[in-house]
């Protein structure tokens, strides 16, 4: 239940984007709150329906790294650390975490750390944003 609301994080950065009129950030943005929202509430098995969500949730959060990597060499120094640090502890929770069953992936802890990892990274695109002008 937690990764469901955590996923709806995301979509403050959506809104911010679309405010300051950065469409395609926004709709990146929208696409992964979409597919992060629907992955989050699947049930978790090997069916068709939850391979393509994932691999859709996977898209997205590529669409808006490569988005934000983008919008990330435009912005102030202060700003672009900020974001660094978040990302970079993203990637570090998520990938790092599964070769080694740790942060994400603990049996116990992971979804703890996968909610930290959503309102981070959230985060670290929201500093993006506010460095844009």
């Amino acid at each position: 239940m937690v990764l469901h609301l955590s996923s709806l994080v995301l979509g403050t950065n959506a809104i911010h984007a679309f405010l300051k009129h950065y469409i395609i950030y926004g709709l990146a943005f929208a696409f992964l709150t979409t597919t992060s929202l629907f992955y989050h509430t699947c049930e978790k098995n090997e069916s068709p329906w939850h391979l393509t969500l994932f691999w859709l949730d996977q898209a997205a959060i590529l669409s808006v790294f490569l988005t934000g990597a983008y919008y990330a060499l435009q912005i102030p120094f202060l700003q672009l650390i900020t974001a660094v640090v978040a990302i970079s502890l993203c990637i570090i929770y998520y990938h790092y975490g599964r070769q080694t069953k740790q942060f994400c992936w603990d049996p116990q802890f992971g979804p703890l750390y996968h909610m930290t990892m959503h309102v981070m990274g959230s985060l670290g695109h929201h500093a993006i944003l506010l460095g844009l002008v």
